[in-house]
């Protein structure tokens, strides 16, 4: 309980007194690389789009099965390359959220790929919609982790909101429903309560 009432303080006080704003990276022009440094960016550069066009095409589309019954509108958390179908585990889209940074890296705000991902984000209230358990030390290291991850590259200040919706959740589910200091291994995530 200390540890809870600890880290409501520390909401309150980031409520009162943002931290500021962090600008974002500056991402060098490829141009200016060495020719083999060039070279190796661009085959990075191809590998991180062939991997976010199969998770894109396959997992950010409407479910083609209709296994998927509670959370359905929620894309998949991961992409299975050689079934070519998207696997369910966390039920929060958890590609997408943590794949966000390495999208602004390597192709730069401003790219098609890291549009896409960051207004599904946006849009969607994915981080407490689907109704089945949620592995709390997971949820922490993908969602919330992939949301401050992508604010830092970028300085987005919407994601840094959203990262706190995402922790908000946490506390008033699994951190708050537990009889003991440390919070559940698995529970439903609640709506942030504002």
């Amino acid at each position: 309980l200390q540890l809870l009432h600890s880290l409501k303080l520390v909401g309150r006080k980031l409520r009162i007194s943002p931290p500021p704003i962090v600008p974002p990276l500056e991402r060098p022009s490829i141009e200016s690389l060495p020719t083999k440094r060039k070279y190796q960016f661009i085959r990075v550069q191809q590998a991180i789009r062939h991997a976010w066009d199969g998770y894109s095409r396959i997992c950010l589309q409407p479910p083609r099965n209709h296994n998927k019954l509670l959370g359905s509108h929620i894309p998949c958390d991961d992409l299975s390359p050689i079934a070519e179908t998207g696997h369910d585990w966390l039920y929060h889209a958890a590609t997408l959220y943590d794949s966000l940074d390495t999208l602004a890296i390597a192709f730069g705000t401003d790219s098609n790929e890291y549009q896409k991902a960051l207004q599904l984000i946006l849009e969607q209230d994915l981080q407490a919609t689907a109704l089945r358990p949620t592995k709390t030390f997971e949820y922490s290291l993908r969602i919330v982790g992939g949301l401050l991850g992508a604010f830092s590259v970028t300085g987005d200040a919407r994601l840094l909101a959203r990262a706190k919706d995402a922790v908000d959740s946490l506390l008033q589910s699994p951190f708050a429903s537990s009889p003991t200091d440390l919070p559940r291994m698995f529970d439903i995530l609640f709506p942030p309560r504002g």
